[in-house]
């Protein structure tokens, strides 16, 4: 029978554990589903059509959890869709905001959402070099962001949806959603406060 015969608890266990055909039956298995969900996700963002980036980003979300072990995060099984499509999100987002040159990829972080102090501070106190290197050091925080923070951060503060909207997605509170938008922008904070020196390896 071998890994086909696998529920979704046996397959993902497999493939932690790196058991010969896991990895190609989880890929067969949830295949079509990150397909739909990169498709949906490029046309929500005006992008429908888009097959070679389409192919790209499916690519990219499979490569990422299978080199980065991104399974061995996942606590629940039953969970597994809901955690691939919070990857997919994200993913896709990343590769159009990469396409987008005229855009700030900062701009709404460093805003805030509601009015609270930016980020990163010009008042012509500041060298371009120091500036740069504070929006360095946030953008290496952003990509270290845990999955689920990443996608609510890039949803909400890049892109406008409204935190009840994302906790859907999320099947998640709307204050739930909040909290993290806070706890994340301390995070980001307390990583562009460090200067240009280099960062700590305190950060959760």
């Amino acid at each position: 029978m071998g890994a086909r015969g696998w529920n979704e608890t046996a397959l993902i266990g497999g493939c932690v554990s790196a058991q010969p055909g896991a990895w190609d039956e989880f890929v067969r298995r949830f295949g079509a589903l990150v397909a739909f969900i990169v498709r949906r996700e490029l046309k929500r963002w005006g992008a429908a059509g888009r097959e070679d980036e389409a192919e790209e980003i499916f690519q990219g979300v499979f490569r990422e959890l299978y080199e980065k072990k991104l399974l061995t995060r996942l606590r629940k099984p039953e969970a597994v869709r809901s955690f691939l499509s919070a990857l997919c999100i994200s993913r896709t987002i990343d590769a159009l905001r990469r396409r987008s040159r005229d855009a700030d990829l900062f701009e709404a972080l460093e805003e805030g959402e509601h009015g609270e102090p930016p980020l990163i501070i010009d008042q012509g106190a500041e060298s371009e070099d120091f500036i740069n290197a504070r929006k360095e050091k946030l953008r290496e925080a952003l990509e270290v962001l845990p999955i689920k923070e990443s996608f609510i951060i890039r949803c909400t503060l890049f892109h406008g949806m409204k935190p009840s909207d994302v906790g859907t997605l999320l099947q998640i509170p709307e204050a739930t959603v909040r909290t993290h938008i806070r706890r994340i922008r301390e995070k980001m904070i307390r990583r562009v406060s460090q200067g240009p020196g280099p960062a700590e390896d305190n950060d959760e």
